[in-house]
């Protein structure tokens, strides 16, 4: 597995630029099996576009038929706060993200070759420093304490829990 590219890296290049670099290296191109990407962005729409040209970059690469695993998806349920760069969208934001997120993910499914969707995280933390990860601290579907938040029933109606 190719894993983890993560759409838009602190302080690098986007995921589509790195891959079409490792293209470039000796035997790299069939080394992987399956493609995985961290598909973090403030939105749906932002997420798509970044699956999308990942997806360009593998069919230009002679990697289209390879199966995409997004190995990491999530917004937190904390208030909304510029400082998080829209990544938090409160208790019930946090619910409607991540159905919208899910059908659009499902409707692309066939021609992505999308095999598994991974939300990013089960659990709130505890003691997690929001300065390095602002929403982090609130992505779980459920409490530090175990309690469900809104997105819990959500996720369960696409896992058939």
């Amino acid at each position: 597995m190719f894993a983890g590219l993560l759409s838009h890296p602190p302080n690098g290049v986007t995921a589509w630029t790195f891959l079409r670099g490792v293209d470039h290296q000796p035997g790299a191109r069939t080394a992987f099996d399956i493609m995985a990407s961290n598909a973090y962005s403030a939105s749906v729409s932002g997420m798509l576009d970044d699956l999308h040209h990942i997806r360009q970059t593998m069919a230009a690469n002679g990697q289209g038929p390879k199966p995409l695993w997004v190995s990491e998806v999530g917004w937190g349920s904390a208030p909304v706060k510029a400082a998080n760069g829209g990544y938090t969208k409160g208790m019930t934001g946090q619910r409607k993200i991540l159905i919208h997120a899910f059908n659009a993910l499902e409707q692309k499914r066939s021609v992505w070759r999308i095999r598994k969707v991974l939300w990013f995280n089960f659990r709130d933390p505890a003691g997690a420093h929001t300065q390095i990860c602002g929403y982090c601290t609130s992505a779980g579907l459920l409490t530090n304490a175990f309690k469900a938040k809104p997105s819990w029933s959500a996720f369960l109606g696409y896992t058939g829990g």
